[in-house]
């Protein structure tokens, strides 16, 4: 199959080849570049419930997108012809200033379109046409810091005309994906990571003797160097004098508001020693170059050091970039071997007066086409609003409660938090392992830290929760929101494996809300519980409404209107059975997937038991003893990886005497790839309808 499909490609290929220049290298060409590469790979799909998904083998495969209409491209004119990086070449620098005019218009009319993180690349427009000017891509090693600066790097990649599907379900990623184009040389989501890889990529063709002919940059910034990982591969690229040109994209801030006043008001961009940087004036190409020259003959010098110039003047960057490609080539036996930092000045947001205003409040945008279509009314709250409310409230009662995260102060509640109590809100800024370790030593003085960071950053820190917080019996209350699948940022950002690493400490107590009103309570047994690390898993999306909450989970007036009286006493932490049925079927389910699992049993009227399992160490073994005495068959139901909730009831049972049959409902392996949440709980077969045809299907057996 693999070998017919690529013959097919190659021939496909020829054809619109002979197309193009039958017609004088029309529009047809633009799908050249993308078959030619798409017949180098071995294709390995599969689609379910509309979610592409990749099975990993030698090659990775770029999705199709077949299913998308290309949308008129209006008055464009020089935008057309930007096929791939080689077009570029083809313009004359008189032509470049329109071109980057066009680039920015389209992006703008997408970005309110579809939405997305478009302010960052709107920055980098020069300096994208400029290195694709310049190198040869893929040739020459690029890799770019997070992927949102790399809009404008698709586009001029033969990926503009489908940017209109942008981070929906078998569109184009948000961030930077290997099997997209042979010109994403390296992943791009997480941040800090570009140093590093590339100087790998670098070191990896010495090994191989293909280095000679190659230049190697990468593009970082939008808070990159933060991150300890970014600095460490910056000393061992000085380490290693290995030849790397380093762009640091400063958009005109050493940091961003957060909301927060005085001393914690601010997120930082750069380094502390980097941020004298940031205030100084532009200086012109030749001057630039000129530095450079002399600094490369100083052994002292190292990394080297050259800027700031003007990132919106493509001349001045195809000037300088220039320059190094050849002072820095290998080919160049006399050159010194060094990396090289490049100083550019940029505007976040550039050419869009609303980004210009707001740069982090329009860092990403919901797009016209998403607005309208969550079906929840506008007053419905989520998961984080809950938290942050809580959070509010302790913080009220108890001046020692604080609350630390990494850069993401607006979309975890500790903003809002700062806005009342300014010096008991702390942004450490893209540094979540720093983030952990000095929760820790807050707690070691008698604070009540909540470390709020989202499941997929938490990940970065496994380390530190280990050794700094678990290990040492320290109280810091880890809030963990966007767990599980997450939407259009796609794979690199889903919360799939916390439950997975966090039951492996066996001190820290885990807790997963179905609801609202039991996020409220876990808020406070987090708080009470001073001998040991707590940890709270929530969603994005919205919280049980009051109709589902006095249909499915039945509470009281009382403990809706004050959930703290579910709580009967220190460490008791008890399940909640909310449907006993007589099928001997019982379900026990950890987290919002519970209300799933009600509604299916309503939807297909399954005459099963229902329990909210609620905590996951320690376990209510007692709720399943009982389970144990008149059920057959155990579900588990988690929105999570293999290795977490459900094997940790595999575990349990295994050590009981009962003959039970186990069956699990949870995420697959595969990667989930960006589109709605909707599709990808489909995918998963953890929406409503999918859970009632597993439970439908167990029934059968």
């Amino acid at each position: 199959m693999d070998i017919h499909r690529t013959l097919a490609a190659y021939i496909a290929a020829i054809v619109l080849l002979v197309l193009a220049l039958e017609n004088g290298g029309s529009a047809s060409t633009v799908q050249v570049p993308q078959m030619a590469f798409l017949a180098k790979r071995a294709i390995s799909e599969r689609a379910i419930g509309g979610i592409k998904m990749l099975k990993v083998q030698k090659f990775h495969t770029p999705p199709l997108y077949a299913t998308f209409e290309t949308p008129s491209s209006g008055n464009e004119k020089l935008i057309k012809s930007i096929k791939s990086p080689n077009d570029l070449k083809m313009l004359s620098p008189s032509k470049l200033p329109q071109l980057c005019s066009e680039l920015r218009e389209c992006m703008i009319k997408n970005a309110e379109e579809v939405g997305g993180h478009f302010s960052s690349s709107l920055g980098v427009v020069e300096l994208t046409v400029a290195l694709h000017r310049i190198f040869d891509s893929p040739k020459d090693r690029i890799v770019w810091d997070i992927g949102h600066q790399g809009y404008i790097h698709k586009m001029v990649t033969g990926r503009r005309e489908r940017m209109h599907t942008i981070r929906q379900s078998g569109g184009l990623s948000g961030f930077l994906r290997r099997y997209e184009s042979e010109h994403d040389l390296f992943g791009a989501g997480h941040s800090s990571t570009s140093i590093s890889a590339l100087q790998g990529i670098y070191e990896g063709d010495v090994v191989k003797g293909t280095h000679q002919d190659r230049s190697y940059v990468c593009v970082i910034g939008d808070g990159s160097l933060t991150g300890g990982m970014s600095l460490e591969a910056l000393n061992y690229s000085v380490t290693l004098n290995s030849p790397l040109i380093i762009i640091y994209n400063d958009n005109e801030q050493s940091s961003l508001p957060t909301g927060l006043p005085a001393k914690h008001g601010t997120t930082p961009l750069v380094p502390y020693f980097m941020q004298e940087m940031t205030r100084m004036d532009c200086i012109k190409d030749n001057d630039a170059i000129a530095q450079f020259d002399t600094l490369i003959q100083d052994e002292t010098k190292t990394p080297v050091f050259i800027g700031p110039i003007d990132g919106h003047n493509v001349e001045h960057l195809s000037t300088v970039l220039t320059h190094l490609k050849e002072k820095l080539s290998a080919n160049n036996k006399g050159a010194r071997r060094t990396p090289v930092v490049l100083h550019v000045k940029t505007v976040k947001g550039m050419g869009y007066d609303r980004a210009l205003k707001a740069p982090d409040r329009m860092h990403s945008i919901k797009g016209k086409s998403k607005v309208g279509n969550n079906p929840q009314s506008e007053t419905s709250k989520t998961f984080t609003d809950v938290f942050t409310e809580s959070l509010i409230d302790l913080a009220e009662k108890d001046e020692a409660v604080v609350a630390i995260t990494a850069g993401m102060p607006g979309s975890t509640g500790v903003g809002k938090l700062g806005m009342k109590f300014p010096n008991r809100a702390f942004d450490v800024g893209i540094a979540e392992q720093h983030a952990v370790t000095f929760a820790a030593g807050m707690a070691v003085s008698g604070a009540k830290p909540f470390c709020c960071i989202y499941s997929t950053f938490m990940q970065r820190a496994l380390d530190q929760i280990i050794h700094d917080v678990s290990l040492q019996h320290l109280p810091v209350r880890f809030a963990i929101d966007r767990a599980g699948y997450v939407g259009e940022d796609g794979a690199s950002h889903h919360g799939n494996y916390d439950i997975n690493y966090l039951r492996l400490m066996y001190n820290m107590l885990i807790m997963a809300p179905s609801n609202g009103v039991e996020l409220k309570m876990m808020a406070r047994i987090a708080y009470n519980t001073d001998d040991q690390p707590s940890a709270i898993r929530y969603p994005k999306g919205f919280v049980a409404s009051q109709d589902e909450l006095s249909k499915y989970f039945k509470y009281t007036e009382e403990e809706m209107a004050n959930p703290m009286l579910m709580i009967k006493g220190p460490k008791v932490f008890e399940a909640r059975q909310l449907q006993l049925g007589k099928s001997g079927i019982a379900v026990l389910g950890f987290g919002p997937i519970v209300l799933d699992v009600m509604k299916a049993a309503d939807k297909g009227n399954l005459d099963i038991t229902v329990v909210d399992m609620r905590f996951l160490n320690p376990m209510d073994t007692k709720m399943i003893d009982r389970i144990l005495k008149n059920h057959h068959t155990i579900v588990t139901a988690e929105h999570g990886a293999p290795g977490g909730f459900g094997s940790a009831i595999l575990e349990y049972l295994a050590t009981r005497p009962e003959k039970v049959n186990v069956k699990s409902i949870a995420y697959p392996k595969e990667f989930a790839h960006h589109g709605s949440i909707s599709e990808q709980n489909r995918f998963a077969r953890v929406d409503v309808d999918g859970i009632l045809e597993q439970i439908q299907n167990i029934q059968a057996m």
